[in-house]
């Protein structure tokens, strides 16, 4: 805003022209407070839907990073000021993941979610996600990017241990000489065991995504029944797991 002083005028000036001045310079006033607001709000809702926002140029280098990822990372956030990401960042790279990613980045695409393992400064692990959106002018020049970035270990982490406890899960399923057959809670195949696939004498038709209903009318139709092994009498399961 502009500021206006009100002494001395020329008599060509009238009280009218002064009222005008004051009303306008108030209206600049407001408005460059009301941007700054609006600004401050934006931002704000921003940082809570994510830990850190970030800005890059035309030439992919930083021209800002918000304070969080100093508490989230220990990065300063101004040292990456003017620099691309790869001259300050410790990241492991796996080659498939970042071609493509560096692939969407040189055709100025947008992306989400781009995830990466990273090594703050005092050593700790972290799983990192990314998600940036290009900025182009009236004339479709481009001029960078603008994005968010999130720490996402600990769901990250507990994926990790939902997959080793399926994983053990399958192991011990496979391994029983009961028959057993998982089907979700909408009567749908899930995975069964060879000892299954032994008693019924279904073989290739035993494929997750088979329906309960399904299975029955095959076993009917193959007067296919649970039968003993060794003399040993095996029982066939069915199980439903929640979906």
């Amino acid at each position: 805003a502009y500021e206006i002083t009100y002494g001395d005028w020329s008599s060509d000036v009238c009280s009218s022209d002064l009222a005008e001045l004051r009303v306008a310079n108030q209206r600049a006033e407001n408005s460059a407070t009301g941007l700054a607001e609006t600004e401050s709000r934006f931002r704000d809702f921003a940082e809570i839907a994510s830990d850190w926002l970030w800005e890059m140029g035309p030439d992919l280098r930083f021209t800002y990073v918000s304070d969080n990822v100093h508490r989230v990372l220990g990065l300063d956030p101004g040292a990456s000021i003017g620099r691309r990401r790869d001259e300050f960042m410790n990241v492991p790279v796996t080659s498939e993941e970042w071609r493509r990613h560096d692939e969407d980045i040189e055709a100025h695409r947008p992306f989400r979610d781009f995830s990466y393992d990273y090594i703050t400064p005092d050593g700790r692990k972290r799983h990192i996600m990314i998600s940036g959106k290009p900025l182009f002018d009236t004339t479709g020049t481009f001029l960078g990017y603008r994005g968010t970035g999130r720490d996402a270990t600990r769901e990250h982490e507990a994926a990790e241990r939902a997959s080793l406890a399926q994983q053990l899960l399958v192991g011990a399923i496979e391994g029983l000489e009961s028959g057993i057959a998982l089907f979700d809670s909408k009567d749908r195949m899930v995975m069964c065991n060879p000892a299954f696939r032994a008693i019924t004498q279904l073989g290739e038709t035993l494929q997750p995504g088979l329906t309960f209903h399904e299975y029955l009318e095959a076993r009917v139709a193959t007067r296919s029944s649970p039968k003993t092994n060794s003399g040993k009498i095996t029982t066939v399961k069915c199980l439903k797991a929640k979906s």
